[in-house]
């Protein structure tokens, strides 16, 4: 992130330009997908890194290739490929302003909602899981009581 930044920052200076700099923006954004997808092609989701990592209940509930993190990974593929492809879009058509004036709110609001859907899909994927698991203790109860 900060190298991104830094090496924008030393481009904009250098070329005195400041959509140069805010290049960073969309080279942060494609980077993230690279490193998203990269993580789906080695079989060790990014999702299920942080979220394991994060919320101990999730370790102890759902495996590390759980098909929930499969899925949320590939949906920060798509943010950030659509938000990095927009960015860089917006970058060559609008002035310096009105580019931060509509993707710094984009920007939070997608991340916003990744965050949100995200929270949402592993929650169900929980609760799932932990259904499944008592279902399986009562059927296993029965057929020793039986």
């Amino acid at each position: 992130g900060m190298v991104i930044v830094g090496g924008a920052a030393i481009a904009g200076i250098v070329l005195g330009s400041e959509k140069a700099y805010l290049m960073n923006d969309p080279i942060s954004d494609h980077s993230i997908m690279t490193v998203a997808l990269v993580s789906i092609i080695l079989r060790r989701p990014l999702f299920s890194l942080f979220a394991r990592e994060l919320v101990p209940t999730v370790e102890r509930v759902l495996e590390p290739r759980h098909s929930i993190f499969y899925l949320t990974t590939w949906l920060l593929v798509a943010v950030n490929a659509a938000q990095g492809t927009t960015r860089v879009i917006l970058l060559q058509n609008l002035s310096v302003d009105h580019y931060l004036l509509i993707t710094k709110p984009m920007g939070w609001t997608l991340s916003f909602a990744l965050l949100v859907a995200t929270y949402i899909l592993i929650d169900r994927a929980i609760r799932r899981s932990v259904q499944f698991r008592e279902m399986l203790a009562e059927d296993t109860l029965d057929k020793d009581q039986g």
